[in-house]
Order: C-alpha cells, then structure tokens, then sequence
C-alpha cells in the first residue's frame, strides 16, 4: 500500500501558488498596519505614516487581484466544484480583512483623530491584539488550504 498525499489543488500548483500568496498579504498588512498604528500614535500624520499608508494600499491592491485570479481560477478550470464556494468565502473574507485594514489605515490618514496619552498603551495593546489575530487566522487559513483530506473524496471521483 502506498500512502499518497494528495494536493488540494493538484491539477494547479498555480492556483495553490496565489492562496499562499494572499496568506502572506495577510502577514504583511498585519506587520504593516502595527507599524502605521505605532507611528500615528506617536506623530500623527506624517511622512513616515503616509509613506506606511501607502504600502498597506498597495498590499490591499495586490490582494484583491490575487482574489480575482483565484476565483477566476476555481470557475475557469472547474476546481473542486463540491467545495468550491467554500473557498471562495474564505477568500473573499480574507479580503475583506485587508479591506478593514486599508479602511482604518486610510481614515485615519485623513480624519486625524486625537487619542489622548492615557489611552496609547491601550491603543496599541489593542492594535497589537488585532494584528495578532489576523496573523493567527492567516497560519489557520493556509493550513486548511493545505490540508487535503476534505478534499480527497473529490478527487477520487473525478470532479
């Protein structure tokens, strides 16, 4: 007997290729948006925040055409159609979380709120917990797109 282990997408290492990367925008915003958040805590808006500002708009942008081409993807080779909303919800909420990044990051650019001293630490402790979580989710994420056991049963059939 041998024990094969079967790729989720193996008629795609392409495809398997573009959810890593989104797994790693997800890490990169999260590094990103902790940064920018530390800085506007302490300089408000300046270069520095803004040259951050940028970079997590950037990582947003990479993203959503990394969403687009997975999905494009999934439909145009008819990938694991049994599970293939499933993953399409996945990812697009992931997207939506880098969405909520470059969201905040942004408003903050332009509304800039005043966070009074006795609140920084708080603000960071938070800012620091939500980054946290979003890295955890992202280690999650990509070990059930790695796991191939759900997905064995469709690929034995030949779907």
């Amino acid at each position: 007997m041998f024990n094969l282990k079967i790729s989720l997408f193996s008629r795609t290492r392409e495809l398997e290729e573009k959810i890593d990367l989104l797994h790693d925008k997800i890490i990169d915003m999260a590094m990103n948006f902790r940064q920018a958040m530390n800085v506007f805590v302490n300089a408000k808006r300046n270069s520095e925040y803004k040259k951050l500002n940028k970079i997590i708009k950037n990582i947003e942008h990479e993203a959503d055409v990394l969403r687009r081409e997975i999905e494009s993807k999934l439909y145009e080779q008819n990938l694991i159609p049994d599970f293939r909303a499933d993953v399409l919800e996945m990812v697009e909420n992931i997207d939506s979380v880098l969405n909520k990044f470059d969201e905040v990051s942004y408003k903050l650019y332009i509304e800039r709120p005043e966070i009074p001293q006795v609140y920084h630490t708080l603000f960071t402790e938070l800012v620091h917990q939500v980054t946290e979580c979003t890295e955890n989710m992202a280690i999650a994420s990509r070990a059930f797109f790695r796991s191939s056991r759900l997905f064995e049963k469709s690929l034995y059939f030949g779907t």
